[in-house]
């Protein structure tokens, strides 16, 4: 960045320069002309004529002098299209980084979350139940035929999820942003107000499959802990 400044400075300081220049060869050009007409009218023709070749120098150094100014304009155009692409590619560099920070930040703050509401179905269901229900989940997704037991184990899985107005496509997305979270996350501290609060927020755009079922299994939790008491 500080060499487009010291480009952009330099064309500056060169454009001073010439509208400098110009102005004195504006000057010299008016003085010129003045002389030409009294030389006319004086009829000194020998005068006349030095003046006029001095009038066409100083339009000579008029038309190198735009020239300057042209290519100088042409440079200091480059430039701030370089300096545009840069701060262009720069802003995009920052919104990409803003949305990893926001997608590393909500599947680090909802991954315990989804811990405690399966938790709770592996509670309601039975660990073995829910095992069984999970490996049919996954073998379903691969689109490998299941046993009858793991139908079945799909099957008690849709009735508890019912109660709790969820399916098993709900249930899926929560497994797929589990697994899509960093092993390394640990708790932020966050409770279920703040939680539920946050799903409000703008979400990163895939992302946002999965607000719908969070907001479910919150609810499920809040719900499983208020009829404790």
């Amino acid at each position: 960045m500080n060499d487009y400044n010291t480009r952009l400075s330099s064309f500056k300081r060169k454009g001073s320069k010439l509208e400098e220049r110009f102005e004195v060869l504006k000057d010299e050009n008016n003085e010129c002309l003045e002389d030409i007409i009294n030389n006319i009218s004086e009829n000194d023709k020998d005068q006349c004529i030095a003046n006029i070749g001095k009038l066409g120098n100083i339009m000579k150094n008029t038309y190198e002098m735009v020239g300057e100014q042209t290519e100088l304009t042409k440079k200091a155009i480059s430039v701030v299209k370089e300096l545009t692409a840069v701060m262009t590619h720069t802003r995009t560099r920052l919104d990409q980084l803003e949305i990893k920070v926001n997608r590393t930040e909500f599947l680090s703050n909802y991954r315990d979350w989804i811990k405690r509401f399966i938790d709770k179905v592996k509670d309601k269901l039975g660990e073995k139940e829910w095992r069984l229900a999970e490996s049919a989940l996954f073998y379903l997704e691969s689109g490998m035929e299941l046993t009858d037991e793991e139908l079945n184990c799909i099957e008690n899985l849709k009735d508890f999820l019912r109660d709790v107005e969820m399916t098993i496509d709900d249930i899926k997305l929560l497994r797929e942003m589990r697994d899509k979270s960093n092993a390394l996350f640990h708790s932020n501290g966050q409770n279920l107000m703040e939680a539920q609060t946050q799903l409000n927020n703008p979400l990163p755009d895939d992302l946002k499959i999965y607000k719908i079922p969070l907001q479910k299994a919150l609810e499920a939790i809040n719900n499983w802990r208020t009829s404790r008491f």
